[in-house]
């Protein structure tokens, strides 16, 4: 392990880990500021809702650990924060020109192929919170799936789909630089702003849907994420919000049920 600090985070370097999420959640009882864990390959990569997360050689896997001192219910907005951290640190070598979305609640789109993806986890020591959030970015290429997938949203990589190499190590640099000042602007003024840019950036906002959650499963079209940062859908009987789960988008319009 190579660490690295300069005047506001710590950064861990690992060659191998599990998983930069569950090395975070080991250093809790050690955190003193906000630690980064980076390392260049994973062999037990997690996702969402226990999925795996597959890690391909030259992509970016890192985590940050930092104490959380807001009330516990604005810990999901910060995947938020996260998704437009990311969202800026593709687009400072990507450029404007190319199509780079924010799909609800935690996955960035380039050119209809996920690119990256967030895990957001929170951790308690003594009477201290804390906050995990995970960042894999398909810098090079998107894993190769050896099953069929749900969703219709391929993986793919930044490099094999705009032909722009990125270093990981410099996108570490770039990502905390991005984070920083989404931090802070979440700090100073709340999540409204937030909210606006992401809307800004949101993949496919007014289309139809099909929603599955732990218990059910609807569809509708997504409307907008409201001030907890949930999804709002319109279904045939009304609004609906989620806080957790899955959509999918298809071409053809859903039917629309509950």
């Amino acid at each position: 392990m190579n660490v690295v600090k300069n005047s506001h985070d710590t950064i861990c370097y690992f060659k191998t880990l599990t998983s930069t999420n569950a090395k975070a959640i080991a250093k809790v009882k050690t955190c003193s500021g906000r630690e980064w864990i980076w390392t260049e390959k994973q062999t037990a990569g997690r996702g969402r809702r226990g999925r795996e997360w597959q890690s391909a050689p030259g992509n970016f896997y890192a985590s940050v650990l930092q104490q959380w001192q807001l009330p516990k219910a604005q810990l999901p907005l910060f995947s938020f924060v996260a998704g437009l951290a990311v969202h800026a640190a593709i687009t400072h070598y990507i450029g404007l020109n190319l199509r780079l979305q924010l799909k609800w609640p935690n996955d960035v789109i380039l050119n209809e192929r996920k690119v990256a993806g967030i895990l957001l986890e929170h951790a308690n020591q003594g009477q201290k919170s804390y906050l995990i959030a995970g960042f894999g970015v398909n810098l090079k290429q998107g894993p190769h799936l050896s099953e069929p997938i749900q969703r219709e949203i391929m993986p793919g990589g930044i490099e094999e789909l705009t032909g722009i190499e990125i270093r990981s190590h410099d996108f570490l640099e770039v990502l905390i630089q991005k984070y920083t000042a989404m931090e802070k602007a979440y700090n100073r003024d709340g999540f409204a702003n937030v909210r606006k840019q992401w809307l800004a950036s949101a993949y496919r906002l007014g289309e139809n849907i099909k929603c599955s959650t732990a218990t059910k499963q609807f569809t509708g079209k997504f409307e907008t994420i409201n001030q907890s940062g949930q999804a709002v859908i319109i279904t045939k009987k009304g609004l609906h919000t989620i806080s957790a789960g899955d959509i999918y988008f298809e071409k053809q319009d859903y039917a629309f049920s509950d």
